[in-house]
């Protein structure tokens, strides 16, 4: 099962994210130095809005990298952090929330239609 890696970029106000950077250059560049440490794919998801649509969406973008292993996003991070990080403020103001997450089930129409 892989490891997601999620970071999740806040809308504040007066901050920037630039979305065709992210996808065109930061992740191209984090692939190239964390595949070698199990990271298998990216994914960007840009944030549409949250449960209220009259207010602004509370993040600008999550970011989704997943890894064989916690281990292996670690010491990939451990070689290549610092070049990974200097990337960051040619796409975004703010500091993103990263958190470590593994699939522990899940349940989709197809499977509940398929119990019934």
């Amino acid at each position: 099962m892989l490891i997601r890696i999620a970071t999740l970029y806040p809308n504040t106000p007066g901050s920037h994210f630039d979305h065709d950077y992210y996808l065109q250059v930061h992740f191209p560049l984090a692939m190239r130095l964390l595949a070698p440490y199990g990271m298998r794919k990216v994914e960007m998801n840009r944030v549409l809005e949250g449960m209220d649509p009259a207010q602004p969406a509370p993040y600008h973008c999550m970011g989704l990298l997943y890894f064989d292993s916690v281990e292996g996003f670690r010491k990939g991070m451990a070689a290549h952090g610092a070049e990974i990080s200097a990337d960051v403020p040619n796409y975004t103001s703010v500091r993103g929330t990263v958190v470590i997450c593994e699939a522990a089930g899940e349940c989709t129409a197809e499977s509940m239609a398929r119990s019934n």
